[in-house]
């Protein structure tokens, strides 16, 4: 057993030795060129990674410019709490307010905007999965072939839920500028509301949807297409084109409802759940994240 774990072990060290070597060269020299000019060389972990950090930190021998980033609230010790913490919206950047952080500190992160010549694409493998960011990226670095400039624009990761909405609400409220309308709201071409339903604040209404009498939409995008059902509510949702959701159902608090699903009459679902595309939620189902 101590043979296959050593083995194992070895083989994966070995592979990012290999694919991410690039990366390495070029991080090493940045911290190298920081920590010669009187920079401090910076840590950050959350959960178990913190041990990044505590491992480097005030160690006999060890380099005495370390500077751990460690935030209690980030530690494994918090249990469940952990899961919470790292989903807090701004908590990096109250994690690096008042710490001495020095001009020319390779302090940078490599965040989702690439502008790429066609024959870059060439070094993407064919035939089989590949990371661009692990792979394709660390043999360009070690080449000199990939650059990158700071900025100061507007950029969002929109991959959870909760994430997706602010961006819709910050697209409304005109933080970004964009084709799209802003305004509290945002109702799509052709899309009908009865009279008797209400659309608040935040939300956004595709093109060809349908909000049914006595249903309440807030802070939720509805895609093109779908329908919401009579009495229905949905706070905090996120509903794919052509979906249905019945009349009575409740969504909260970061239900995804994928493209052409259906959630039944009466359900009650509160998030973060997700419903998948095309999937049908029989009447009266209740769902807790």
């Amino acid at each position: 057993m101590l043979d296959r774990y050593v083995g194992a072990a070895s083989r994966v060290l070995g592979e990012v030795a290999a694919s991410q070597a690039g990366a390495l060269e070029v991080a090493a020299r940045l911290v190298a060129d920081s920590v010669a000019a009187g920079g401090m060389l910076h840590l950050f972990g959350a959960g178990h990674s913190q041990l990044l950090g505590l491992d480097a930190y005030v160690r006999a021998g060890g380099l005495a410019c370390v500077h751990p980033l460690l935030d209690p609230a980030l530690s494994p010790a918090t249990g469940l709490e952990l899961a919470r913490a790292e989903r807090t919206e701004g908590l990096g950047a109250s994690l690096v307010d008042g710490e001495d952080l020095r001009p020319g500190e390779p302090f940078l992160i490599n965040a989702g905007t690439y502008l790429l010549e066609r024959r870059f694409l060439d070094r993407i493998p064919a035939g089989r999965a590949c990371s661009i960011e692990r792979e394709v990226f660390p043999a360009a670095a070690a080449e000199r072939l990939l650059y990158g400039f700071p900025s100061d624009a507007y950029w969002r990761d929109i991959g959870n839920p909760a994430s997706y909405l602010a961006a819709h609400l910050d697209v409304l409220a005109g933080a970004l500028r964009t084709e799209s309308p802003t305004g509290e709201r945002y109702l799509g071409p052709r899309a009908e509301v009865d009279a008797s339903a209400w659309v608040g604040g935040g939300a956004s209404i595709g093109d060809d949807a349908v909000v049914r009498g006595g249903a309440r939409v807030s802070a939720s995008v509805v895609g093109a297409g779908a329908e919401i059902g009579a009495r229905a509510r949905l706070e905090r949702a996120i509903v794919g084109a052509g979906a249905v959701v019945e009349e009575d159902a409740r969504l909260e608090d970061g239900v995804v409802v994928g493209d052409q699903a259906r959630v039944g009459r009466g359900s009650r679902l509160t998030g973060p759940i997700k419903v998948e595309t095309g999937a049908s939620l029989e009447a009266g189902t209740v769902l807790t994240a």
